[in-house]
């Protein structure tokens, strides 16, 4: 009974967990949710102390409470139980990013790299430490290997942009980006024209930063002329306000 049991405790967590996303809820009701999801996750790690899920959720919960250090505690301690889980390091990563311990999370994100077999999304996650840690260099490094290994990465396309205009390296943001846009070329994508939208849009904003208006607007008209609905119609409204701006 002691697994059926753990586990009963650990959904009625995440059933805590999931009634705290409301926006319309104040904070005060997030914070009493998320205590008693502690409550929850910390009765089913005591039937099952070898819980990593729980552990997990317990850090994560805890953290959203501004409990850093317990919440990085509580996943180390899933860490040490199962040192082959990729999620837990991910977690981790997470957990001491917002902490402020940005070169131990990148280490985290490079172990959780090594026993993942989809590298391109830790690349990403270490691209991002390093562009709030104004290191734009290494960040482009490491978002450039994210979109080298899958194409489909907007959240690289846009640390890019500011990692370039950081370093006021404008012309090596347009020649990598012109490079992007002609790789991706003009069939179907695989995630709906929003790869080849974002990608026009990096170029033309590249452009903007430069002062060059005339190129900028040319990647404003393809832009415009993709198919991924509102996601363009946003992305076309930010390039037009940054040329004329």
């Amino acid at each position: 009974m002691k697994p059926q049991e753990a586990k009963a405790h650990f959904g009625l967590g995440e059933s805590y967990i999931d009634a705290a996303v409301p926006r319309s809820l104040s904070e005060s009701q997030r914070d009493s949710l998320r205590e008693a999801a502690i409550t929850s996750f910390k009765q089913a790690i005591r039937i099952d102390p070898d819980y990593v899920e729980a552990h997990l959720e317990l850090g994560k919960a805890l953290g959203d409470l501004d409990r850093k250090d317990e919440g990085i505690a509580a996943i180390r301690l899933a860490i040490s139980i199962n040192p082959k889980n990729s999620k837990a390091y991910t977690e981790l990563g997470w957990a001491l990013r917002f902490a402020g311990h940005y070169d131990e999370a990148i280490e985290a994100y490079k172990a959780a790299k090594s026993l993942d077999n989809l590298p391109s999304y830790y690349y990403c996650l270490i691209g991002d430490v390093y562009k709030e840690t104004e290191r734009y260099e290494e960040a482009i490094a490491n978002y450039q290997e994210a979109l080298r290994l899958s194409r489909i990465g907007q959240e690289e396309y846009y640390g890019l942009i500011e990692s370039y205009a950081k370093l006021n390296k404008l012309a090596d943001g347009i020649a990598y980006f012109k490079s992007n846009v002609v790789k991706i070329g003009e069939g179907p994508t695989i995630d709906g024209d929003q790869t080849r939208a974002v990608a026009l849009y990096a170029l033309g904003m590249m452009y903007a930063y430069s002062g060059d208006k005339k190129a900028a607007l040319e990647q404003y008209k393809l832009l415009k002329g993709t198919r991924a609905g509102r996601f363009t119609d946003l992305l076309a409204e930010e390039l037009f306000g940054q040329i004329y701006k």
